[in-house]
């Protein structure tokens, strides 16, 4: 059955509900697994934008075909970003410290994980372009195209389904599951709770998580440029 925007309309104008919002994430998981990763392992720093396009992508098209104003995900310029930054600071100082207390204790439930080194050589800078490269990537493409979709439009459809406080845990879960490592998704479904806290409290405006996203990432981008070298001993 074809959904009208009339059909699933919601007060807050969100006219998706869990099913839309689901079928638009076994999508997006389905072209990061044939298409996303594929193209990473051919160049890392180009793979990844597109990634993250293609993660953003499906939701875009659907409003499209919707005729649909993307700012009905929240996407807004004005004079509360100041207070969204403020925001975005309040979210990063709790949630990273939080997320790292579920990425500690998911090891020390299932061990070490196979893929940690891995991770972190992939993500360490090591230069200045580098860092720089990585910092532009995080902010102009993983930041708002994983907001866009998980936040904008994942969480939304969730809550105009099942209200805010079950909406925002389904889609933390989600966000967690999205990237598909055991030792992960604790730590990540952790942050998407902050996050997705962070957009409610901001009347669903989505530049919030996307700067406190940002933040985080940024923040861990610099710890290991830092730590390789040699700016930070641990």
């Amino acid at each position: 059955m074809e959904y009208s925007v009339i059909e699933e309309s919601s007060e807050s104008g969100v006219f998706w509900n869990w099913k839309t919002a689901l079928k638009i994430y076994v999508i997006v998981v389905l072209l990061m697994v044939f298409v996303g990763s594929f193209l990473q392992l051919l160049n890392l720093y180009i793979g990844m934008v597109i990634s993250e396009l293609l993660i953003a992508g499906p939701v875009l098209v659907y409003l499209y075909r919707k005729k649909a104003d993307m700012s009905v995900l929240g996407i807004t310029f004005d004079k509360g970003l100041l207070k969204d930054f403020v925001y975005a600071v309040i979210g990063f100082v709790v949630g990273y410290p939080l997320a790292t207390i579920a990425a500690v204790l998911t090891e020390y439930i299932l061990g070490p994980s196979p893929f940690g080194e891995l991770y972190a050589d992939l993500l360490t800078p090591k230069s200045m372009l580098d860092l720089i490269i990585w910092l532009a990537i995080m902010g102009f493409a993983v930041a708002p195209c994983e907001e866009i979709f998980a936040r904008g439009f994942v969480q939304q459809g969730m809550e105009n389904s099942f209200g805010k406080t079950k909406g925002l845990i389904i889609a933390s879960i989600l966000f967690g599951a999205l990237h598909m490592d055991p030792w992960r998704i604790p730590a990540t479904a952790t942050l998407g709770l902050v996050f997705g806290y962070i957009y409610q409290k901001r009347n669903y405006r989505l530049t919030a998580p996307i700067i406190t996203h940002f933040l985080n990432n940024a923040f861990i981008i610099v710890l290991l440029y830092l730590i390789y070298t040699g700016s930070i001993v641990i």
